[in-house]
């Protein structure tokens, strides 16, 4: 695992080449959260760029029951995406 600040992680729930999904809470708010984690080897420009343009495009979604990206944070040499977890 690692280490996010202002989220406290709890499991891994999918890996793949290319990303990792893990479950977890905002400290702060103790709301329930998914990150959705670029791994630093498939940190490419390509996955990258693929990678924001998902958070930009997601992020203005309202669709009931999808998703919802919350922030698109830059961790060491890579990207994550928080989004809530709507249970």
């Amino acid at each position: 695992m690692f280490i996010l600040p202002g989220y406290m992680i709890h499991e891994k729930i999918y890996d793949n080449d290319i990303i990792e999904f893990y479950k977890g809470i905002a400290v702060g708010s103790k709301m329930p959260v998914f990150i959705k984690k670029l791994k630093a080897e498939a940190s490419t420009p390509a996955n990258i760029s693929r990678f924001v343009r998902e958070w930009e495009i997601t992020r203005n979604i309202e669709i009931e029951g999808t998703l919802k990206p919350i922030r698109l944070e830059k961790l060491a040499d890579t990207y994550v995406m928080i989004m809530e977890d709507i249970g």
